[in-house]
Order: structure tokens, then C-alpha cells, then sequence
């Protein structure tokens, strides 16, 4: 049985779970990976990490080639990615997966995973000025009709 720890945060998109992810990271016994599930789907090398450094010259993105050759199964990915991560950093470090899909949440609890799921619940008020602020920055405007 897979002895890997997570911590898992749950919930909707712009609920907070990046900022929730970068605080828990911040914490030495933590390192936050952001929503893994997402860095399976696209190639973001050129983005930051919160190292500080690219993706592609970040210790443990720089297994990122790997991980995104499409001819992979999740399963595989997630292995490869827990692997690096183990050989990296020590047993007592926990990563932080903010990737809130449940998907994600199946794949640890039916791998044996020791997870600590973490669920944000935003009041329906925020969350719909967070999805009207969302539509602003995408080019929308606020005015109603």
C-alpha cells in the first residue's frame, strides 16, 4: 500500500485554493504543487513556480518533459511525478495539491494515498463577484442590460 501523504484541496474555481495552496507551501513541512491535474494537460515550462523559478529550471518541474508525453496514462504520471517528488524532498515534506476536481480525489483514495482533504466554501455572494471580476479581466465588462 502507497504510503505518499497529500494534502488535497477542494473546491470551486476561484474559491481561493491557489492562495490556500501558496500559504500551506510556504510552511517548511509543506511544498505547495499548485493543481497537478492541470500541469497532465498543457505545456506551461514557460510559467514561474513558486520557487521562483521556471518551470522548466525548477528542481522538480523539470521532470515536466516526462510527465507531459500525451503516449503516458494519468497513472503513470501521477507515479512518475510522486517518485520525483519522494526523491527530492524527505518523508516528512507533504505536498499540496490544489487541483479540485474529483478525478484527482479518486485517483489518491483508490491508490492507497493518505489524504487530508481540505474543502473552501465561499459564500455564493463572493463567488459571484469573483466570476464577474473573472469575465472584467477576460474582457467583459460589469454593466447589465
Amino acid at each position: 500500500m502507497n504510503q505518499q501523504k497529500i494534502i488535497y484541496i477542494s473546491s470551486l474555481s476561484h474559491s481561493g485554493s491557489t492562495l490556500l495552496d501558496l500559504i500551506i507551501g510556504g510552511h517548511p513541512d509543506f511544498v505547495g504543487l499548485g493543481e497537478i491535474k492541470m500541469s497532465f494537460k498543457s505545456n506551461k515550462l514557460g510559467n514561474i513556480c513558486s520557487c521562483g523559478n521556471l518551470l522548466k529550471e525548477c528542481s522538480f518541474w523539470s521532470i515536466y518533459n516526462k510527465i507531459y508525453n500525451k503516449d503516458l496514462s494519468i497513472n503513470n504520471k501521477y507515479k512518475i511525478l510522486f517518485k520525483t517528488f519522494n526523491d527530492i524532498y524527505s518523508d516528512d515534506i507533504t505536498p499540496v495539491d490544489s487541483s479540485k476536481n474529483y478525478f484527482s480525489l479518486k485517483y489518491y483514495l483508490d491508490n492507497g494515498y493518505t489524504v487530508k482533504i481540505l474543502r473552501i466554501i465561499k459564500d455564493v455572494r463572493s463567488y459571484s463577484i469573483s466570476q464577474i471580476d473573472n469575465s472584467i479581466r477576460k474582457g467583459g465588462n460589469r454593466k447589465h442590460k
